[in-house]
């Protein structure tokens, strides 16, 4: 309990970091940005190196998910600040640094991250302490950011936003490298619990569907979850069918725009849909 306790409590340090940048115009230049964050991450890094190198983790994730709380601590500020509930820590980055990160999509990815994601780091930290299998947390993390990030970045790019990237930018290939990273490493090791129930689920397995409620009912799910998946991927398409047009009015008309994350995540979302084809 003391690692994750002090990971949590020095996290916040972030915000002194934040102040410190926002009132010092030297630190506010678009490349001083990148290098300072690049500066501030290795020091995170020392930081947790230094006080656990008489009992160093086993697993080397543990510095991954220490890192990161310190950046969760950041995107939460970025979103409180955006949504203008607290002030004074992010105005030099919303205008040199990132600012795409004042778009609807970018607000709601900063408080997952500074919020679910938080947790997640710090309850996977007391696992690593503790010596306890975290497979299942890790694979969700990873899932979780590798799709934030995917869109994240795609957008920005593709989108209104591809003309202002400024060196910042980079820094975000770290929180989509890290989870790919990470994703493949969790998958290689045993599962948190034994698979049981193996022969009861083939002899389930050879009967008919019909006779089989909670198959039935997923089968169904994923069928209607493919067709909805399509018909938000022909609206981002400018189809000119009237069901597209009547649900892009109707529904969801942050679809068309501009910033491009909206046609990224459904496109995202069609590619994958043969995945429920082939789970059905």
């Amino acid at each position: 309990e003391e690692m994750e306790t002090l990971v949590f409590l020095f996290s916040f340090s972030a915000l002194g970091v934040l102040y410190a940048m926002n009132t010092t115009p030297e630190f506010q230049e678009p490349y001083v940005i990148l290098e300072t964050g690049v500066a501030v991450l290795v020091i995170v890094f020392l930081f947790y190196y230094l006080i656990t190198r008489g009992n160093p983790p086993k697993d080397f994730l543990f510095f991954v998910f220490a890192e990161f709380c310190f950046t969760c601590v950041i995107d939460l500020t970025s979103a409180l600040e955006y949504d203008g509930i607290i002030s004074g820590f992010m105005d030099f980055y919303q205008k040199t640094g990132e600012p795409y990160l004042g778009t609807s999509y970018a607000i709601m990815m900063c408080y997952w991250d500074g919020i679910a994601h938080f947790i997640l780091y710090l309850m996977m930290i007391s696992r690593i302490t503790d010596r306890r299998a975290y497979r299942t947390l890790g694979l969700f993390w990873a899932g979780s950011l590798c799709a934030n990030m995917s869109v994240f970045i795609t957008g920005i790019v593709a989108g209104k936003y591809g003309s202002e990237v400024r060196p910042a930018f980079w820094l975000n290939f770290l929180f989509l490298l890290m989870p790919v990273l990470g994703a493949v490493t969790l998958f290689t090791r045993p599962k948190d619990r034994p698979l049981i129930g193996g022969y009861n689920a083939q002899h389930v397995q050879t009967m008919k569907l019909i006779w089989r409620p909670l198959d039935l009912i997923l089968v169904v799910l994923l069928l209607a979850a493919m067709a909805f998946t399509v018909l938000r991927g022909l609206v981002a398409l400018d189809s000119p069918l009237e069901a597209c047009s009547v649900y892009l009015s109707q529904y969801e008309p942050y679809l068309k725009d501009p910033v491009g994350y909206p046609k990224v995540m459904v496109g995202i979302f069609l590619s994958a849909s043969p995945c429920c084809c082939c789970s059905v």
